[in-house]
């Protein structure tokens, strides 16, 4: 879908055929890497706003990827996690203090769950974070806590159904957790 270089360009290297596919290899889940935060079309404006007037701005590409994978997942009996995956690394040790980038995060999840409120599936699922960093005090589980409460609580003002993913410290282990 896309990569380190960038958001999705409007062709679907992987499309509905994918899906099917999986779905008649017995496969009974999707989970759909998407870096949520490159669809903020005035990212910059937002993360430099000092006045707390700006308000965030998606992108419609991003719901033409997310409502294709709905779509198609329900279509073939699987269920879908929307997996928040910044393969930027942007929430790093600098950005999980910096409150304007935590609140972005959580716009963007606002976002996503006001857009799939009234959505019906039960397994439809929003993963907070791919697996963010925290080894040797890269984040801190006390910083990566305050921004996944966050993350949370954005969803829940708009969406009180549907299941929120949260991992935990060092690519969420097994030990740790």
């Amino acid at each position: 879908l896309e990569e380190a270089k960038g958001k999705f360009d409007g062709t679907f290297k992987h499309d509905e055929s994918d899906v099917k596919l999986l779905s008649e290899s017995g496969f009974k889940a999707l989970r759909l890497p998407i870096d949520l935060d490159l669809y903020v079309t005035n990212r910059s404006e937002f993360l430099n706003d000092i006045t707390g007037t700006v308000g965030l701005v998606m992108s419609d590409s991003i719901f033409i990827v997310l409502d294709s994978f709905v779509e198609w997942t329900k279509r073939y009996n699987m269920s879908l996690a929307i997996d928040y995956h910044e393969y930027d690394n942007s929430y790093n040790k600098e950005s999980s203090v910096d409150a304007q980038y935590i609140k972005m995060m959580s716009e963007v999840w606002k976002a996503v769950a006001a857009h799939y409120a009234d959505n019906e599936r039960e397994d439809l699922f929003f993963e907070l974070l791919n697996e963010p960093d925290m080894t040797n005090g890269k984040v801190t589980a006390a910083n990566w806590t305050i921004a996944a409460q966050s993350m949370i609580d954005s969803i829940r003002s708009v969406d009180v159904k549907h299941t929120i993913i949260f991992g935990d410290a060092q690519w969420y282990s097994i030990d740790l957790l």
